[in-house]
C-alpha cells in the first residue's frame, strides 16, 4: 500500500503513476460512493416491489368481485362464463373460492349480493368474505342463498 497518495505526495506513488488517481480518491469512489449507490438502489427496488404488490392487491378486488357477481345469477350459462372468468384470474384467492364452490360452501347475501364462504361449525357457520378471505364472524344461513352449479 502506498501512503504517499494520502500525504499529498503522489508523484512517487506507483499506484498513482499507473492509474492517474490518488489512493484516497480511488478509495472514496470504490467503497464510499459505490456502496452508497448500491444501498440506495437496493432500497428503491425493494420499495418498488412492495408498492407493486400492494397495487396488485388493490387492483384484483374489483375484478374478483365482478367474476363472483356472475355466480349469483340463476342462469347456468352465465354461471359457466363466470367460472371461466374466475379460473382465468391468477390470484391466490381464486383457489379457496373454487374449492368452496365445488364443496357447496359458497353463498351470497340476498341483499347486496356479497359472495361468502361458509364453513360448518358446532354452533352454526364460520363466515368469510370470498373476495378478501377476511373472517366475518359466525352466523347462520338466514338471508343467504347457496350458489348452485350443475355438473
Amino acid at each position: 500500500m502506498c501512503l504517499e497518495g494520502f500525504r499529498g505526495n503522489s508523484k512517487g506513488c506507483p499506484y498513482t503513476r499507473l492509474t492517474g488517481k490518488s489512493m484516497l480518491t480511488d478509495y472514496f469512489y470504490q467503497y464510499v460512493w459505490c456502496r452508497s449507490v448500491r444501498i440506495g438502489l437496493g432500497c428503491f427496488l425493494m420499495l418498488a416491489v412492495l408498492a407493486a404488490q400492494a397495487g396488485e392487491e388493490a387492483d384484483i378486488r374489483p375484478i374478483l368481485s365482478q367474476a363472483l357477481e356472475g355466480l349469483t345469477v340463476r342462469s347456468f350459462s352465465q354461471k359457466q362464463a363466470a367460472v371461466k372468468k374466475l379460473a382465468a384470474i391468477d390470484h391466490p384467492r381464486v383457489l379457496p373460492v373454487m374449492k368452496a364452490l365445488l364443496d357447496g360452501n359458497l353463498y351470497y347475501r340476498k341483499i347486496g349480493r356479497q359472495v361468502l364462504i361458509l364453513q360448518s361449525q358446532k354452533d352454526g357457520y364460520a363466515v368469510y368474505d370470498a373476495v378478501t378471505g377476511e373472517s366475518l364472524g359466525s352466523g347462520d344461513k338466514t338471508g343467504m342463498s347457496k350458489i348452485i352449479i350443475n355438473n
